[in-house]
């Protein structure tokens, strides 16, 4: 199966070469044949709320944005992701201030949960606290005493 891939993206990739839009079409159609369309809405989802942690990201408007109704999707979701909807959100939003007080450790933790997509800054504690097992800013931290022993660790360049 996998020779059977590999020759027809390289098809692909010689025929598209003057378009990459077309050869991106043809490799995501080539990942997903097969599958069915609940398990399809499922990997958009996830794909939109990776790419979107600070909307609105209700099931209603998740499942209206990948073209499928809440029920199959909160369904499905569980199924193929083994989390529930909420939950998954949750666990994108705390990577996304994870991220956040990693690349600006200086930042206001008050700045970082709205940046995040929480509404609530107790509410961000708690989840964050219950994904990442410690509080933002015990993660800050802990990241700036890791970064810090990280850079004395290097040798210096001559």
């Amino acid at each position: 199966m996998r020779q059977i891939l590999t020759e027809m993206t390289d098809q692909a990739l010689l025929r598209y070469q003057r378009s990459p839009d077309d050869f991106v079409r043809v490799v995501r159609k080539l990942c997903t044949a097969g599958m069915s369309e609940p398990v399809l809405a499922v990997i958009r989802a996830e794909q939109y709320i990776t790419s979107h942690p600070t909307h609105d990201l209700s099931l209603a408007n998740v499942a209206r944005e990948v073209g499928t109704n809440i029920y199959s999707l909160s369904r499905y979701f569980r199924k193929e992701t083994g989390l529930h909807f909420v939950d998954y959100v949750c666990r994108v939003r705390v990577e996304c201030a994870m991220s956040l007080i990693a690349e600006n450790p200086s930042e206001r933790i008050k700045a970082i949960f709205s940046e995040s997509g929480f509404t609530s800054e107790t509410h961000f504690n708690r989840v964050f606290l219950e994904w990442a097992r410690e509080t933002p800013s015990e993660f800050r931290k802990e990241y700036l005493k890791g970064y810090r022993e990280q850079r004395s660790v290097k040798p210096a360049t001559q």
